[in-house]
């Protein structure tokens, strides 16, 4: 009980991390694209650093939107939903993916993500760190 309040203290102070930071620790967006944006945003500090992103098409709403409202939520209140449900509610999978990746994941020993990289759909950084989150193993960096 005491180990899973722990986890559930470093998950917040995680999953309260500037979008930037959420973004390129799950492989979404590169450091340099960080550092871009922030700059950018020094002299236009009337958006916000998801909102350049999108502007600049290197995001979409529904991912941003995901990452700073829904998937906080999700992981404190319910960690019960498979990896697909939530690359889907972040738009990072359509239906048809997911289908394709569910047939092919029952014909081959390979586990959803892997087929999801596999076919170039998303990175295997974004997996695990949904992965991580879902799990619950975190490792707080030192």
């Amino acid at each position: 009980m005491e180990e899973q309040n722990v986890n559930k203290d470093f998950q917040k102070k995680e999953l309260s991390k500037p979008i930037g930071k959420l973004l390129q620790q799950a492989g979404l967006i590169t450091g340099n694209q960080v550092e871009e944006i922030l700059q950018y945003q020094r002299s236009n500090y009337h958006l916000r650093f998801g909102e350049i992103a999108v502007m600049w098409r290197i995001t979409n709403q529904e991912t941003v939107d995901f990452f700073v409202y829904l998937f906080p939520k999700l992981i404190t209140d319910n960690p019960k939903k498979t990896v697909g449900e939530y690359l889907k509610l972040a738009k990072l999978l359509n239906e048809k993916q997911i289908y394709s990746i569910l047939v092919e994941q029952s014909q081959t020993n390979l586990r959803f993500g892997e087929v999801a990289v596999q076919k170039g759909w998303l990175k295997q950084e974004t997996i695990d760190f949904v992965l991580q989150y879902i799990q619950g193993e975190f490792t707080p960096a030192i």
